[in-house]
């Protein structure tokens, strides 16, 4: 009994690491899709960015307008009319930036859980098999098959299978 759960636990803590491990990779491989999704957005923002810029430059227009509406947000077409000073800054931001995770908001989650996987306890012997609550007795008296009763269920058995098949 102590090897078949000794040999059980094993197998259980084997599937329970496999299961964790592949586990932790679709989480590992998620946070590489997010990370690499946010890289192509920051290219594709300092592409923008940049052709704002050479048009801003291009018009001599340093600084954003003062006149008009001052809640007036300049994006996609108009991104040129915040200033070549402002469209400089957000490049050298956006060039230096050394992670994007601060900004993917789906990251968190993702390695909060990976921390849950981390943490999981995969000793085979914290591992409840089973649980034996009373230890094997030897019986008080022998268990024998019972010959008169068997021979008489066969008689009545087969006496009424008989009158059946008769009938």
């Amino acid at each position: 009994l102590e090897m078949a759960i000794t040999q059980t636990r094993a197998e259980l803590a084997e599937n329970l690491a496999s299961a964790v491990a592949q586990r932790r990779k679709s989480l590992e491989d998620q946070v590489a899709i997010l990370r690499a999704g946010k890289r192509k957005d920051r290219e594709h923002e300092i592409a923008r960015l940049e052709e704002a810029l050479a048009l801003a430059e291009s018009i001599n227009l340093e600084q954003p307008p003062t006149a008009g509406n001052l809640i007036t947000s300049y994006s996609g077409e108009t991104l040129y009319m915040r200033g070549a000073n402002t469209l400089r800054g957000e490049l050298r931001l956006l060039r230096n930036r050394e992670s994007d995770d601060p900004f993917i908001p789906e990251l968190p989650p993702i390695f909060k859980r990976l921390e849950l996987l981390n943490n999981i306890d995969l000793a085979p012997e914290h591992i409840m098999v089973a649980t034996i609550d009373e230890a094997a007795r030897v019986p008080q008296h022998a268990i024998k098959p019972r010959k008169a009763l068997i021979l008489a269920l066969g008689l009545v058995l087969g006496g009424m299978l008989g009158v059946f098949v008769a009938l």
